[in-house]
């Protein structure tokens, strides 16, 4: 992995190979792939038939056709090796180059001089004044426009190097929502530094114009251009859930098993599953499981919820998600009072508990399973080899106010009968109360993330607070990192009320875990909320 080590490093970076996981793209890829070589992406003519500008691709690679090919804009995709390209931002960089992003940060570099192994884009006016009509002249200076317009999972920056290695020329800078303006100078042909903030497609909309020295202008049609930093991701993929019992229909007591599958050939095989509860209005991920099975403990608080899995390629993107499917848990009635009680009224650590059963009336059903819940928890958890009447548990520290039941089962698993919770208690000397944690304070973080209704062409605005719940009013610093999934997107220091908005970069059409982390501070302890935010196409 390159590293940027002054100022001037990366007009100069080329040929160095890093060290990481290709990341799948999201889209499919055009007719024409060019992964390294000359190429004039914006290459400006005058149209006679439209009469106006138009926009190809000059392909000098080599790659597909000897000598220089003009190309639609449509029918090509650049394709960046992202292993080569990959850049660390180092510290002490100038601040010029804070857009860039902070250090540590993997960017997307190509570079502003050539590196045989990677595509070399950059612009073109070479033949407009050749092309354009008799007694037609350009006007002065620059006055060829291009307005473009990114889309992508990132920022695209395009920028060149002065000669003191600071940053010139910064025409493309997407994080600002664009358009941006590149003007450039009749028979001109430029390159420069391309830097993609993260991996995946960025999708340019390029419009030409050019004032004219009578004063008019010539308009331009707009051209779309690919450009896929990283591997391609299958295509046509999506995900499917199916569970252990038809139509996710199952009796209290019956492990609730979810399995994700993808619906065409991949090696992806990353997941996270994401519940909402029955009258809940956000789902939340689960903990449970990053594979394509999600086990859910039994309880009826599955009964109406909804689960969906979303599939990730190696840098955390999503690629796929599969359609909420919805739970149905329904509870026996009980065919007898189970009683369940324990052998002792305290114990010490390091003894053994043992539990009995009765029923009243006997009803000669023997499937026993026995649970614990620690203090704490929300569930019950099965006590390893309990599947008697009777069951042992070691006795350890944490078991302090911990529950234990005892379920029977009929034979198709289901529970016909629970007892009521056994309280463990311990002996005083044995399992001292823990000290209250010193130091820090617990700090809590509250988000709102508008607008509700997000498309893919509109960025969301996050407005944080930061809160000390036990001390109200308690001034708080450090930064807020925003991720979606696993990878970051945004970052922001809060005010000393805690409160900070800060913007998201466009997202994909989809669903995306939005994780919003407080990094806390020297006397407060860091935090983190997770919503799921679903952008419309």
């Amino acid at each position: 992995m390159r590293s940027i080590s002054s100022l001037t490093a990366l007009a100069l970076a080329s040929g160095a190979v890093a060290v990481g996981v290709a990341a799948p793209a999201v889209a499919a890829d055009r007719p024409v792939v060019l992964d390294r070589g000359h190429i004039d992406l914006f290459e400006v003519s005058y149209d006679q038939a439209s009469t106006g500008l138009k926009l190809q691709v000059k392909d000098d690679t080599g790659l597909h056709d000897p000598g220089a090919t003009y190309r639609q804009p449509e029918d090509v995709t650049i394709a960046v090796d992202d292993e080569l390209a990959a850049l660390t931002i180092p510290e002490g960089l100038s601040e010029s180059y804070a857009f860039l992003g902070e250090p540590g940060d993997v960017v997307y570099n190509l570079p502003q001089t050539q590196n045989p192994q990677l595509p070399w884009p950059g612009w073109s006016t070479e033949r407009l004044t050749s092309t354009l009509p008799a007694g037609t002249t350009l006007a002065d200076g620059m006055p060829v426009r291009l307005a473009v317009e990114v889309e992508g999972p990132g920022a695209l920056h395009t920028f060149m190097n002065g000669s003191g290695g600071e940053v010139v020329n910064h025409y493309v800078d997407s994080s600002d929502g664009g358009p941006d303006i590149i003007p450039v100078s009749a028979s001109s042909h430029v390159h420069t530094q391309w830097i993609f903030t993260e991996l995946g497609d960025y999708t340019l909309r390029v419009t030409p114009s050019a004032q004219l020295s009578g004063g008019g202008t010539l308009a331009g049609t707009p051209a779309t251009y690919h450009i896929r930093v990283g591997d391609p991701a299958p295509a046509d993929l999506g995900v499917e859930v199916t569970a252990s019992k038809p139509d996710a229909t199952y009796l209290y007591g019956q492990g609730i098993t979810l399995t994700a599958a993808p619906t065409g050939p991949t090696d992806l095989d990353h997941y996270h599953w994401f519940i909402k509860r029955a009258g809940s209005p956000d789902y939340v991920i689960s903990n449970a499981s990053s594979t394509a099975e999600l086990k859910l403990p039994t309880s009826l608080v599955w009964d109406g919820a909804q689960v969906y899995a979303n599939l990730y390629d190696h840098a955390h993107n999503v690629v796929a998600s599969s359609e909420p499917l919805t739970l149905h848990v329904s509870q026996l009635p009980q065919v007898t009072t189970l009683t369940a009680q324990a052998d002792k009224a305290s114990y010490a650590v390091g003894e053994t508990a043992h539990f009995t059963s009765s029923q009243s009336p006997e009803t000669g059903e023997d499937h026993f399973h026995w649970y614990l819940r620690k203090p704490g928890e929300e569930f019950y958890t099965y006590i390893p080899d309990s599947n008697q009447a009777t069951a042992d548990l070691p006795v350890t520290a944490d078991l302090q106010g911990a529950e234990v039941v005892a379920r029977l089962f009929d034979h198709d698993h289901a529970v016909i009968a629970e007892s009521a919770p056994v309280v463990v208690s311990l002996t005083g000397d044995a399992a001292p109360t823990p000290p209250p944690a010193a130091g820090k304070a617990v700090s809590q973080v509250d988000v709102k993330i508008k607008p509700t209704r997000l498309t893919a062409r509109k960025r969301a605005k996050v407005k944080v607070a930061v809160t000390v719940p036990l001390a109200p009013g308690t001034a708080v610093s450090g930064k807020v990192v925003i991720r979606d999934g696993g990878k970051k997107i945004a970052a922001k220091a809060v005010k000393a009320n805690g409160k900070v908005v800060i913007r998201l970069p466009r997202l994909r059409a989809g669903k995306h875990a939005i994780t919003v982390v407080y990094k806390g501070d020297a006397t407060t302890e860091k935090s983190r909320t997770t919503h799921v935010v679903k952008v419309r196409r």
